[in-house]
Order: structure tokens, then sequence, then C-alpha cells
């Protein structure tokens, strides 16, 4: 099996990364333990996420004081998939019309393009769809990689994240398309 092969400097630029995301964040919250002994250990974490052995935590389902709801990954989670996210930018073959993605243009690029092109139509429909992600078939998801991902481990870290675990106070249940199941 090929095993990663993610820099120390890579980890420390994502570590940097959730660090300024996160510094506001309430002073009971993981990412003040987690940059308290990041520096012991981020060696084996490196390790084991270049091994194909690390494995996510379950996703936090978390209600605020004012009712809103947000999904929240670990500290140590959101640092991977950072990781991994930069990876992938490296592994995939992105068309330049996936704007979203850094270095296609972003919303700028976008909006010009349509700009450009509002002579050719009469109509602008702009959609965004509620709970599109949570409805998107995972096999599917899953699958779709695999023609562009050749690294195993690389493709087993991406079905932990599409098969995640949620903890919901307490209890651990699965995502499944658009519904939330109680893992026994």
């Amino acid at each position: 099996m090929t095993l990663l092969s993610i820099t120390p400097y890579e980890c420390e630029m994502a570590y940097q990364w959730l660090f300024q995301q996160r510094k506001h964040y309430p002073a009971n919250a993981d990412i003040w333990s987690f940059r308290r002994d990041w520096e012991v250990n981020k060696a084996q974490l490196l390790d084991s996420l270049n091994a194909g052995h690390y494995v996510f935590s379950p996703l936090k389902h978390i209600y605020k004081h004012d009712g809103q709801v947000i999904n929240l990954w670990s500290s140590q989670d959101a640092l991977v998939l950072k990781v991994l996210s930069q990876l992938l930018l490296t592994e995939l073959d992105l068309p330049k019309s996936c704007m979203h993605v850094k270095g296609h243009g972003g919303l700028k690029q976008c909006v010009a393009g349509v700009q450009e092109n509002l002579k050719d139509y009469q109509f602008v429909c702009k959609t965004d769809v509620l709970h599109y992600y949570e409805s998107v078939d995972q096999h599917l998801l899953i699958e779709q990689p695999h023609q562009q991902i050749d690294n195993k481990i690389l493709r087993r870290y991406l079905y932990q994240v599409v098969q995640e675990l949620w903890s919901m106070g307490g209890i651990i249940v699965r995502l499944t398309r658009g519904y939330l199941v109680a893992a026994h």
C-alpha cells in the first residue's frame, strides 16, 4: 500500500490555518488543548496520517444558545481535513469551471462570466437548494474519486469523511441520504 507523503511543513501550515479559524472560540473549546499539546503530538499525528492509521472522531452536532445548530469537527480532525483537501487539489483533475477552488477565479470571475454572457440570455436563474449536501447519494460520492485517486489510503480517508458518524447529545448517529439513523 502506498503511503501518503504529507510533510511537516504542510501539517504546520494547516495548523496555522486552523488556529486562525478558531482563535475566537470559547475557553472550553478543544482548540486550546490541541494548541497546548501541538508540539508534542504533531510528529505522531503526521506518522499516523501518512501510514493510513488515522481515524476521524464523530462530528459534533451542537445547539447554540440562539437555537442555531452547527456541525463541528474536532480541532485535530479539522486540521487533517485541511491537509487532505490540499493533497486532493494535486490529485484531482478539477476543471476551471470549479470557480470555488483556489486559483480558479472565485466569485469575482464567476460574476464576470455571468455578466459577459447576459447578452446571450433573456433570463438568469440563481438557485440555492436547501439541504443539498444532505441529499447527495453517498455511494456515488464515494465512487467518483476512485476514478482519479490511486492512493488507497487517501480513498480510505475520503470514505471516512463521507460515512461520518455524528455525536448528538451522547448518541452516535450515522447520516444516510438526508436522514439521521441511530448507529447501534
